[in-house]
């Protein structure tokens, strides 16, 4: 159901067609099942253009502790769904994904 949620709102904002920030905090989510993860993979890739097209910069908010470091899997798909040609940022703090958009915006 959540991720059903999150592909209808990101579908949303790459519906608009035009230029964004993507901050995605994962800090208060459990780690996702194998098949979560696979459907957005999946979705991830059908809409990659759109990600290569209008995502300016993107930040992915984890947790900062020892479990974080499990959420490699999910961190490895955002990473597939925004293109490396884009500014990327794993933090801990929306205050520095916020100061990464604005150097981001400079360039």
């Amino acid at each position: 159901q959540n991720l059903d949620l999150t592909k209808n709102a990101i579908g949303e904002v790459l519906g608009r067609k035009q230029k964004f920030n993507g901050m995605y905090d994962l800090r208060a989510y459990t780690l996702p099942s194998v098949s979560q993860v696979r459907a957005f993979a999946a979705f991830g890739a059908q809409t990659g253009s759109f990600w290569e097209e209008y995502c300016v910069a993107a930040a992915l908010l984890i947790s900062d502790n020892i479990w974080a470091s499990a959420a490699k899997t999910t961190i490895n798909q955002v990473l597939r769904m925004c293109p490396q040609k884009n500014p990327f940022l794993i933090a801990h703090t929306p205050e520095a994904a916020e100061e990464f958009f604005k150097v981001c915006a400079t360039q």
